[in-house]
């Protein structure tokens, strides 16, 4: 008989438990095993470039070859921008309101672990465009790796069939580090059990108080997205919000108990085609969505954030702020949907504004401990938001009345 290992969300939570064990049993012990959660985002950093640069590169040149620059894809690009951009700007309000992180790892008497500068004195613009391509790439800059890419995708649309060999490429890289990113997080418990015994050892179990303020936050987030901002959006533009959640609640469902996006795609799909939305609209929106649209995702990233600035005593004046905002915005629209693929970017994220990585892999270590409870949660909502683009893009037929459809114009 094959002995099958637990899941990896049940591995990380059991490693969890013991780095909280080993660090209040053996402090001096658990503090040394920080080495692991080090090595671990030191793994992850090696991928990161290669990540960002391919997965927007094929994410930005495939959606511009199948739309033509159509009024479907201009509009769907439109949404997409405001409901992640709504997202992080509501992840960012409820972090600096709960502030989840603060007085997690501060011990009495000391100054902060890190006060954040700086990194250079040109100007966020300046910054923006790379001296080389291959500096940016050796210094993980997520911006100019950004603008890079945007670059290169804009050109492979020009040239037509003559970048396909380039766009192969780059698809096949893009898989390749999805795979690396996979494998990597594999040995994400050992990275768990070392950052959780390392900072339990060092500042005692009183931060466990934390994870629940960190849960409340990215929750009540969550739920405003739900509750106001879609709802709100929906009724602007026609669609009736209670209509639409009864299509597609199977959907929601089985993205909350596979905690996955894709999982749910097939139902979406159907759900949507059923009340009477246009299949090329559906199949374009919601399969662009699991990439360039990750709604729940983009929020989690923007409290989680600032939760690991705050647990660090990271102070960011308001011009960083800003930065790390449209940093997070811009590494969105390629997120990896491997699981605890978004703390991937939330550390380059931190990364790109001069963190000291041991400080990140810290922070990364707090937050795989509890990532999988808020996963399920974030799915969902990343199926809602596709789903409500897809209604809001579509062309205003009538679909029915509102007991049959979800339009009611």
């Amino acid at each position: 008989m094959k002995l099958r290992l637990p899941s990896l969300s049940l591995q990380v939570f059991l490693a969890l438990v013991a780095g909280i064990l080993i660090g209040w049993l053996c402090p001096g012990a658990g503090s040394r095993l920080g080495v692991l959660s080090v090595l671990f985002l030191r793994m992850i950093l090696v991928i990161v470039g290669p990540l960002v640069f391919c997965t927007l590169v094929v994410g930005i040149a495939d959606l511009e070859r199948d739309t033509s620059f159509g009024r479907i894809v201009v509009r769907t690009a439109f949404y997409f921008l405001l409901l992640t951009g709504l997202a992080l700007l509501l992840g960012f309000a409820v972090a600096l309101i709960i502030r989840p992180g603060v007085g997690m790892l501060a011990s009495e008497g000391k100054q902060g672990i890190q006060i954040l500068q700086p990194p250079g004195q040109e100007s966020f613009f300046i910054r923006l465009v790379p001296t080389s391509f291959f500096d940016a790439m050796v210094r993980g800059d997520v911006l100019q790796i950004v603008v890079c890419a945007v670059f290169l995708a804009v050109a492979l649309r020009g040239v037509g069939s003559q970048g396909e060999p380039v766009l192969a490429f780059c698809r096949g890289l893009t898989a390749l580090m999805f795979r690396v990113t996979g494998y990597i997080m594999a040995v994400a418990p050992l990275g768990v059990l070392g950052a959780a015994a390392s900072v339990i050892g060092q500042h005692g179990v009183g931060v466990l108080a934390n994870y629940g303020k960190l849960v409340l936050a990215v929750g009540a987030g969550l739920l405003m997205l739900l509750l106001i901002v879609f709802p709100a959006l929906a009724m602007i533009h026609g669609v009736h919000p209670i209509l639409l959640l009864r299509s597609v609640k199977e959907a929601l469902i089985i993205a909350f108990g596979t905690a996955s996006s894709s999982a749910a795609l097939p139902e979406a799909m159907s759900s949507l085609e059923r009340v009477g939305l246009p299949r090329r609209t559906v199949s374009f929106v919601l399969s662009t969505g699991l990439t360039f649209n990750l709604a729940g995702t983009t929020l989690f990233m923007g409290v989680a954030a600032l939760f690991i600035a705050q647990a660090y005593q990271i102070r960011l004046s308001p011009g960083l702020l800003l930065q790390l905002f449209f940093t997070i915005f811009a590494l969105s629209r390629g997120t990896p949907t491997v699981p605890r693929g978004s703390l991937v970017f939330i550390a380059a994220s931190l990364e790109s504004l001069g963190a000291p990585r041991e400080i990140v892999a810290g922070g990364v270590g707090l937050l795989l401990g509890i990532d999988p409870l808020l996963d399920m949660a974030r799915a969902a909502t990343n199926v809602a938001g596709n789903c409500l683009v897809v209604a809001l893009v579509a062309p205003r037929t009538n679909i029915g009345s509102p007991r049959e459809g979800i339009s009611t114009a």
